[in-house]
C-alpha cells in the first residue's frame, strides 16, 4: 500500500515538475568537464576521468544499488546530498521512478538534471543471474574494439639525419583498446600505444617489444563480502589523497565547493595510456562486517629512471638520480633509462563508516621499496627531497555530515617524520549559498610518492595554506563563484631562492538565458614570489610576479542541429622592475549535429607577447580524448572533427587540426623542431562494438 501512494504522489505532484523542464535527452559533456577543469594551465592529460564519464552515460549507474563511492566519482553532488539518498532509500525502500528524485531533501531541479544522463532506476541482480562471467561478457552490449592513429605532417629535426640521437621509429602515433564492462559487475580492459618517434619492432637487448606500452586489468565486484577485486593495473584513491591519489585533481576551478576536496573511492582500474603514476599487481576490498571494510593491495613494476654509474664499474648502477615521468622511449638516450628502477609497493587500508553513511574514518599505512636507493642531484631547493631505498607513510582521514556541514580532512606521516595535513569543510547556508573552507599544511620532508592532495605545488611538501569558495545562486539563471587561496613556501622552490609566498583570486559570474543560450565573465588573478632573473653578487633578487587572466564566454544553439560558442580571452604578466607583458585570444566554435553525423569546428586568432602568456583553452577531440592546448605566439589555429556512426556498431572520427604561425620560420625546439611556420596534425579513430 505504501508504494501505491507513492507512485500517485510522484505521478500527481514530483512528475509535471520534472516533464515540464524539459528533461535533457543526452549529457553534455563537453560543457560539465569544461567547469571543471577551468583554471587548469597545464597541457595535462584528462582522458581517464573524461573517459569515466562517457562510460557511465553508456552504462548508467543503478542507483537502487549504489554505493556512496559511486555517487561520489560523479563530482555533482555533495557529501549532505549523498546522505539524505541513502536516508530516503532508509525511511521509504527503493526508487520507483526517477522522478522520485525531487523527494529527496536538498535534490533540486539543477542537480537532478546533472545526474540524470549518468545514473538509472532500472536494475541487474547478478548475484541471480545464472549465466556464467563469459556469458555476460559476450552479451554485454558495451564491449568494444577501439584503433586510433594520428601523426603530424611536418618533418620533425627528430625524424631526419642531421642529430647525433634521432628518432628510433616512424613519425605516427598508434593506440588499440578492447574493453569490455558493466558497471558493478565486470571490467576487461587490454590496452597498447606506440608513441611518435617510437620504433615499433622486436628487440630484446634494446627492451623494445612491438608496442612500446602495454596495460590491463580484470576486476570483479559485488562478489558476496568481497566488493572489489582487481588484477593488473590500478590505482587507489583514499581520504584527501596525502598518500594516495587516482589521479582525479581537479583542483581550482569555476566549481568552486564540490572539487577541492577528494572523495575515499578506493581501488580503481587503470585505463589511461600514461605511462607512470599507477600501480601493477593486485588489490581486493572485503566487507569485513556492515560497517567496517579493508582494502589490501600489492603492486610490483618496472620504471623508467635516470642512473648514476659506479666509479669501479662504468657499467654497474650505484643509484639513480630522478624517476623519468615521460613514457617516451623514441631515441637511445630515452630507452636506456626504460625498466631500470623496480618498485614495490604494499600495504592496506581500514574504513569504518557509520549506518547513516554520514560519517567515515579510515586508516591507512603504504610502503614503497626501490631496488637501488635514490639520490637526487644537489641542488638548494631539493635539499629536503627523498633519498634512500624505503619510504613508509601512515595516515588518518576522516568525513562527517552535521546538518548542513560536511567536515573532511587528512593527516599522513613520511618514515622520515614529515607530514602533511588539510582539514576543512562545506557548507550550505541556505539552498542559495554554499561556501568552503580549507587548510592545508605540507612540510618541507613529507615524502609520498602518489598523494596529489589539494594544494597549489605539484607535489604535496614545502606549502601551508588556506582557501576560501563561495558560490550564490539566486535562481536558475543567475550564478555568482568566487575563490581566494593563500599560500606560503616556507623552503626554496624552482626560480624561487628564498621562501616566497602568494595568493590567487577567482571570480565567474554565469547568465542562462534559455537551455541553449547562456553566457559568463570570468577573471583570475595569481601573484607569486620568485627570482627576477638579474643576479647581483651571485644573490638572485625574489620579487613579486602578477599574472591576470579574463575571459568571457557565449555559448548559443540555432534550433536543434548547430550551436555556437565565442570566447575572447586575455592576459597580462608583470614582474617588479620588468615590462608588463600581454596576451590574448579570440576563439570561435561551430558543431553541426546531423544525428549520425557530427561535424565540430574552430577558427581561433592568438597573439602572446611571451611563454607566460600562453592561453589554455579546450577544444573537441575524437572519442576518449581530452585536449586542453596552449596557444603561444602569434597565429591562427583551426581545426574540423568529424564523426560518423555506420549502423549499430561501427563509429568512426576524423580530425584535421593546423597551427599557422606569424613572424616565426621554426616550430618548436629540439627534435621536436618543425621548419616552417606551419604545423598539421591529423587523428584518425575507429571503434567498432560488439
Amino acid at each position: 500500500m505504501r508504494y501505491l501512494w507513492r507512485a500517485v504522489w510522484i505521478f500527481l505532484f514530483i512528475n509535471p515538475l520534472i516533464s515540464t523542464a524539459q528533461k535533457p535527452k543526452s549529457a553534455d559533456l563537453d560543457v560539465f568537464l569544461q567547469e571543471l577543469f577551468a583554471n587548469q594551465d597545464e597541457d595535462i592529460n584528462y582522458e581517464e576521468i573524461y573517459e569515466n564519464f562517457y562510460a557511465l552515460v553508456a552504462d548508467p549507474i543503478p542507483l537502487n544499488r549504489a554505493e556512496k563511492s559511486d555517487l561520489q566519482k560523479l563530482y555533482i553532488l555533495t557529501d549532505r546530498q549523498i546522505s539524505n539518498f541513502f536516508a530516503y532509500q532508509s525511511k521509504n525502500g527503493k526508487l520507483l521512478s526517477i522522478y522520485e528524485l525531487q523527494a529527496i531533501p536538498e535534490w533540486d531541479l539543477g542537480t537532478i538534471f546533472k545526474i540524470l544522463p549518468f545514473v538509472q532506476i532500472r536494475e541487474t541482480d547478478f548475484s541471480a543471474d545464472n549465466r556464467t562471467l563469459w556469458q555476460r561478457i559476450r552479451a554485454e552490449k558495451n564491449n568494444y574494439v577501439l584503433w586510433r592513429w594520428e601523426r603530424t605532417l611536418e618533418t620533425k629535426r627528430g625524424f631526419t639525419n642531421e642529430p647525433k640521437n634521432p628518432y628510433l621509429g616512424s613519425p605516427y602515433r598508434m593506440f588499440m583498446r578492447l574493453r569490455m564492462s558493466h558497471t558493478r559487475d565486470f571490467s576487461l580492459d587490454f590496452r597498447v600505444e606506440k608513441d611518435a618517434g617510437e620504433p615499433f619492432t622486436i628487440n630484446s637487448k634494446s627492451k623494445i617489444y612491438g608496442f612500446d606500452y602495454y596495460s590491463g586489468h580484470f576486476a570483479l565486484y559485488n562478489k558476496g563480502r568481497i566488493k572489489k577485486v582487481i588484477i593488473g593495473d590500478y590505482r587507489i584513491q583514499i581520504g584527501q589523497g596525502l598518500i594516495s591519489s587516482a589521479g582525479f585533481s581537479l583542483g581550482k576551478g569555476a566549481e568552486t565547493i564540490r572539487t577541492i576536496r577528494r572523495n575515499s573511492l578506493g581501488i580503481l582500474p587503470y585505463g589511461s595510456v600514461t605511462e607512470f603514476d599507477f600501480w601493477r599487481g593486485i588489490a581486493c576490498t572485503y566487507e569485513l562486517s556492515k560497517n567496517w571494510t579493508f582494502t589490501g593491495f600489492l603492486s610490483r613494476k618496472k620504471e623508467d629512471a635516470t642512473p648514476e654509474f659506479s666509479i669501479e664499474d662504468s657499467t654497474r648502477i650505484s643509484y639513480f638520480t630522478s624517476r623519468s615521468k615521460t613514457g617516451f622511449h623514441r631515441t637511445s638516450s630515452e630507452l636506456a633509462k626504460k625498466n631500470l628502477l623496480r618498485e614495490l609497493i604494499w600495504g592496506g587500508n581500514l574504513i569504518w563508516q557509520s549506518n547513516s553513511k554520514s560519517t567515515e574514518i579510515g586508516l591507512t599505512f603504504l610502503q614503497t621499496s626501490f631496488n637501488f636507493p635514490i639520490i637526487p642531484i644537489q641542488r638548494p631547493y631539493k635539499a629536503f627531497d627523498f633519498q634512500g631505498n624505503t619510504n613508509a607513510n601512515f595516515g588518518i582521514h576522516y568525513s562527517h555530515i552535521l546538518q548542513n556541514f560536511n567536515f573532511f580532512g587528512e593527516t599522513a606521516f613520511s618514515k622520515n617524520g614529515g607530514f602533511g595535513t588539510i582539514n576543512g569543510f562545506m557548507a550550505s547556508l541556505s539552498h542559495r549559498i554554499d561556501i568552503a573552507l580549507v587548510g592545508r599544511k605540507y612540510s618541507s620532508h613529507f615524502h609520498n610518492f602518489y598523494g596529489n592532495s589539494f594544494g597549489e605545488n605539484t607535489t604535496n611538501k614545502n606549502e601551508v595554506g588556506a582557501y576560501l569558495g563561495f558560490k550564490y545562486t539566486p535562481n536558475r539563471r543567475w550564478q555568482w563563484v568566487a575563490y581566494y587561496d593563500r599560500f606560503r613556501f616556507p623552503w626554496l622552490k624552482f626560480r624561487t631562492d628564498s621562501p616566497s609566498e602568494g595568493y590567487e583570486f577567482m571570480t565567474q559570474v554565469r547568465r542562462k538565458f534559455s537551455r541553449t543560450t547562456s553566457i559568463y565573465f570570468r577573471f583570475r588573478t595569481e601573484q607569486k614570489e620568485r627570482n627576477l632573473g638579474i643576479k647581483s653578487t651571485e644573490i638572485n633578487i625574489l620579487t613579486p610576479s602578477l599574472k591576470n587572466n579574463y575571459q568571457f564566454n557565449l555559448d548559443y544553439s540555432i534550433r536543434n542541429h548547430v550551436s555556437m560558442r565565442s570566447r575572447v580571452q586575455w592576459s597580462d604578466f608583470s614582474q617588479e622592475n620588468g615590462l608588463k607583458t600581454k596576451g590574448f585570444a579570440l576563439i570561435q566554435d561551430f558543431n553541426f549535429d546531423f544525428g549520425k553525423s557530427r561535424v565540430s569546428t574552430r577558427f581561433a586568432l592568438f597573439d602572446t607577447d611571451d611563454f607566460e602568456n600562453r592561453q589554455y583553452t579546450y577544444e573537441k577531440d575524437v572519442l576518449y580524448t581530452f585536449s586542453i592546448p596552449a596557444y603561444h605566439g602569434k597565429g591562427l589555429r583551426s581545426y574540423v572533427l568529424f564523426q560518423q556512426k555506420i549502423g549499430k556498431k561501427l563509429d568512426f572520427w576524423f580530425k584535421y587540426s593546423v597551427y599557422s604561425y606569424q613572424n616565426q620560420e621554426i616550430i618548436s625546439s629540439g627534435l621536436e623542431e618543425i621548419q616552417g611556420n606551419r604545423k598539421r596534425d591529423i587523428r584518425f579513430q575507429v571503434r567498432y562494438k560488439f
